[in-house]
């Protein structure tokens, strides 16, 4: 069984083509955790060097990959742990084990099970953690499954170099 699939939405589904892309594989099926695995070494490389950092301020609103580094040597221990947990949750969500309050709910873009609760941090285009409004039955965040969590870090974007897809979303 395949990890991912197109779902008919846009955005996860420019995650898919641009993870087949970067892996080199014709279809989501061809698709393994070790491809995923590739692509969050390389998200984590670039979204927590700060060199992104203004794009990503406006596209993962107040998400860990925009935060300020502290001061102190106490301040940046906590933040490489804060940062460390971040990347294992979101980067790598297709090796995360899922939160316990996504039980028993589907995937908004899937319609499998979600393992996940987002908002605007980790999903462009949606309303804050607290917000009530937009999400179904009242809460305050969406649920998605891990694959679909994944694929909301890429999204294809042409670099001047002929079929090189990175990301950027």
């Amino acid at each position: 069984m395949s990890l991912v699939r197109f779902t008919g939405h846009p955005l996860p589904d420019a995650g898919v083509a641009t993870l087949c892309a970067m892996s080199g594989k014709d279809g989501p099926d061809e698709l393994t955790l070790e491809d995923f695995d590739v692509a969050a070494d390389e998200l984590t490389a670039n979204y927590f060097s700060g060199i992104m950092g203004s794009y990503l301020s406006c596209v993962f609103m107040n998400s860990e990959y925009v935060q300020p580094e502290p001061k102190g040597a106490e301040g940046r221990k906590k933040k490489a742990q804060t940062r460390k947990e971040y990347e294992e949750r979101v980067l790598r969500a297709h090796r995360w084990r899922g939160d316990d309050a996504a039980l028993g709910l589907r995937c908004a873009f899937s319609g499998e099970p979600a393992t996940h609760l987002v908002h605007r941090s980790q999903i462009p285009m949606l309303t804050g953690e607290d917000v009530l409004n937009f999400f179904p039955a009242g809460r305050g965040m969406l649920p998605i499954s891990v694959p679909t969590s994944s694929l909301f870090r890429h999204c294809p974007w042409e670099d001047g170099a002929p079929r090189k897809a990175a990301f950027f979303a």
